[in-house]
């Protein structure tokens, strides 16, 4: 029930114009608030200033702090018991893996193909889930090749169809098999009379977005939803929280829809034959 947060500052700067902005989040409330320099008891180390403060927080919760100088932010962390976490879901897997062990060392894995691959789609169901999905994988059994490697079920019922890739986006023409295969979910859910269910295509590779950038056209074109390792952290910070399943998949189809506004907004481009 108390959070003991530390500001380093350099062995020049000045304590006074320091500040810890903060965040603490418990049970989907926020209350923020705002620690000056003054409030820290600082201590002289060989290469820099240290400094310390506590505050009261609410069992399990979780600290985003913001470190500030002259009115600037200079960096941004995150302190919170790894012992008492607040999603029962990720309390719950944590049982098996404590501290995300295993799944942050599949999640930063080089790219390749074969067992890493089928590694990867288990570990993105397994964050699926501890944000507060329901989970099905069908890519990683022989009978089940022609399927998607992940449904996702949002508690409002709305679905993600995720493919899971460790090389480019249209390696093995996964994002035209993803294209395809949204379109006959789409069809049964249709022929069942569920139009209400909205489906979302989502991409998943753990190439950086630098890395795929040539292909992030073609995806935003077709509505597809694209997550990179890039955004692995942020969704591994977001399982700290109660799940918000809805409000994610909200997220990610308001992007992939903004996104693929935007590439049809743009003229067509034309090349010119050479003189």
């Amino acid at each position: 029930t108390k959070a003991r947060l530390a500001l380093r500052l350099a062995k020049n700067a000045k304590p006074e114009l320091a500040a810890l902005g903060y965040r603490i989040v418990s049970k989907g409330q926020v209350v923020r608030g705002q620690l000056p320099g003054k409030e820290f008891e600082w201590s002289e180390e060989p290469d820099h200033r240290q400094g310390w403060a506590e505050i009261e927080v609410p069992h399990a919760a979780v600290v985003h702090a913001i470190a500030n100088y002259a009115g600037i932010a200079q960096h941004q962390g995150w302190a919170l018991d790894r012992d008492a976490v607040q999603n029962p879901l990720r309390a719950s897997y944590e049982t098996f893996d404590k501290g995300l062990a295993f799944l942050n060392e599949v999640l930063a894995r080089e790219s390749k193909s074969g067992s890493t691959s089928r590694d990867l789609e288990m570990a993105v169901s397994w964050v699926l889930w501890m944000l507060g999905f329901s989970v099905v994988t069908l890519g990683t059994t022989a009978k089940t090749q022609d399927a998607p490697d992940i449904i996702a079920t949002s508690p409002a019922g709305n679905q993600a169809v995720v493919e899971v890739t460790t090389g480019l986006l249209g390696a093995d023409k996964k994002l035209t098999n993803l294209h395809d295969r949204v379109q006959a979910v789409r069809r049964s859910l249709a022929a069942s009379g569920s139009n209400h269910i909205r489906v979302l295509p989502v991409m998943v590779t753990s190439k950086t977005r630098a890395e795929v950038a040539p292909e992030l056209e073609q995806a935003e074109k077709w509505g597809i939803y694209v997550i990179t390792k890039d955004d692995f952290e942020n969704l591994l910070t977001r399982t700290l929280f109660l799940p918000q399943a809805d409000q994610l998949f909200e997220q990610a189809e308001q992007a992939a829809r903004d996104a693929q506004t935007r590439r049809e907004a743009q003229p067509p481009t034309f090349n010119l034959p050479s003189t």
